[in-house]
């Protein structure tokens, strides 16, 4: 299994979920992402709801975070994604998608063998100034 596969099993995908935490051990070829997936819906009161959810990696290849383009300032806070895309597999088994910051204007890009995820914490509303 893959990130558009996890992607495909959640309401909308990774669009507009944040990414709080991110491990990587490249000695042990594993990165762990501590995120908070939308599943809530515009037609909702408050469609900020919000369940987090731990993603994994396996036989990790790289994790490349870009460098941030134009002008920002230090922030602190969660990095939140519009989601995943350009997945590509190649010969060797090798999986690769990316996953675009909105803050930074730029990509985190992941190759790996597999990935898996799981729900960690019940749904949850966030506030709707949360916007990192």
């Amino acid at each position: 299994m893959w990130i558009d596969d996890i992607a495909k099993s959640l309401p909308e995908g990774f669009h507009d979920s944040y990414f709080e935490k991110i491990e990587i051990n490249y000695i042990e070829e594993h990165a762990l992402i501590l995120v908070d997936v939308w599943i809530g819906d515009m037609d909702m009161v408050n469609p900020e709801v919000y369940r987090r959810g731990l993603l994994e990696i396996e036989g990790l290849v790289y994790f490349i975070i870009e460098q941030p383009i134009g002008k920002i300032g230090h922030r602190r806070g969660r990095l939140s994604t519009t989601g995943a895309d350009k997945f590509e597999r190649d010969n060797a088994n090798i999986n690769k998608c990316r996953f675009f910051i909105n803050v930074y204007n730029s990509f985190i890009h992941i190759a790996g063998k597999s990935a898996t995820f799981k729900w960690i914490e019940a749904e949850r509303v966030l506030p709707t100034c949360n916007y990192y």
